[in-house]
């Protein structure tokens, strides 16, 4: 059977500062592309130094790498130094040395961009996944937007694990559910922290100061991502411009959970302690007739949230009490939303 003769794959850098491929037929070309990379590759996999050697018919050189071969417990840098004086490399100890510090630097840097690139690809990953996971919670609400149950859980999960995607995409959040999921505004607008986004009052209607809002909201409150600008009072404009409604339009946009009741002169509770009540709107056929709320537990001689036709305060209460104006004749309506 006829040998077939090969070639040796070397790289030995050119004054560019590139490495181009350069197949060394003999001992001479091998000095003259000189690689120790090349060399420790072909030394190491499927014999490739030891059968290039063989065909072209280097019988000591052949002998010498064998025995290096043998040597199992020999460093890298050895065996390349070994070898350089099987093939009789003309170079200065000091500058093979010099070499072989700046491969093994190479090496390591090349080790470091790779576990980079392998950290950057993780966390790429993670942020695809999550903006996955972010949009399919987003997707659940505006597929259910009257179901409550569903909204209350999705958005507890959008503030637990996606409160960063959430922030900074609060303005898209609530332009899509002003059109689709009403309803989930208004579980935000319970919720304390959430509630920032939108509006700057805390439950019972009271200003909240700049050093007690979220941090992560007050970080983001300066960067919009279009060329208009909500502020909290533009934000409380248009949520009343979608909840002061008339009830059966409330309703329909809210679902089940909307409720009306009709009021008397007396204190009635109507929502117990531990229900989330935000109340919205009162409605009446004389503008000027007030009727007053507070919460179930609270105590009635306490100053009352005042609504009349004209009030959306968006309050949030703890269970609800109630009455109209004693000096009242008209019907009086109380319309607001369970969330619990």
């Amino acid at each position: 059977m006829k040998t077939i003769k090969f070639n040796l794959p070397l790289q030995k850098p050119d004054a560019a500062g590139k490495y181009p491929i350069a197949y060394a037929s003999s001992i001479e070309e091998l000095r003259d592309n000189f690689d120790p990379q090349g060399l420790l590759f072909a030394l190491k996999h499927n014999n490739l130094l030891t059968r290039w050697l063989e065909v072209r018919g280097y019988s000591d050189e052949l002998t010498e790498i064998k025995k290096l071969q043998d040597k199992a417990d020999l460093s890298d840098t050895s065996k390349v130094k070994a070898m350089a004086k099987i093939f009789q490399i003309d170079m200065p100890e000091s500058d093979l040395d010099q070499l072989l510090a700046d491969l093994d630097r190479m090496q390591q840097n090349l080790s470091f961009v790779q576990e980079k690139i392998s950290h950057l690809q993780d966390v790429q990953k993670a942020v695809s996944d999550s903006n996955k996971c972010y949009l399919e919670l987003i997707k659940g609400i505006l597929d259910h937007p009257q179901d409550l149950d569903i909204v209350k859980q999705n958005i507890r999960e959008l503030k637990a694990h996606f409160l960063e995607f959430l922030t900074i995409d609060r303005r898209s959040v609530f332009w899509v559910c002003y059109e689709k999921a009403p309803l989930a505004l208004l579980v935000m607008l319970a919720d304390p922290d959430l509630r920032q986004f939108y509006l700057d009052f805390d439950f019972l209607g009271k200003a909240i100061p700049n050093d007690q809002r979220a941090q992560n909201v007050l970080a983001f409150s300066a960067q919009d991502f279009s060329h208009e600008t909500l502020t909290p009072a533009t934000y409380d404009e248009e949520l009343k411009k979608l909840f002061h409604v008339p009830l059966d339009e409330l309703s329909a946009r809210l679902g089940s959970c909307v409720r009306s009741v009709n009021l008397s002169t007396e204190w009635n509770t109507f929502e117990p302690e531990g229900s989330q009540v935000i109340c919205l709107s009162v409605q009446t056929y004389n503008s000027y007739v007030e009727c007053f709320c507070c919460a179930a537990a609270g105590n009635n001689s306490d100053d009352p949230l005042i609504y009349n036709r004209n009030t959306l305060g968006f309050n949030v209460l703890n269970g609800l009490q109630a009455r109209r104006d004693m000096n009242c004749l008209y019907m009086t309506e109380l319309c607001y939303v369970k969330l619990s």
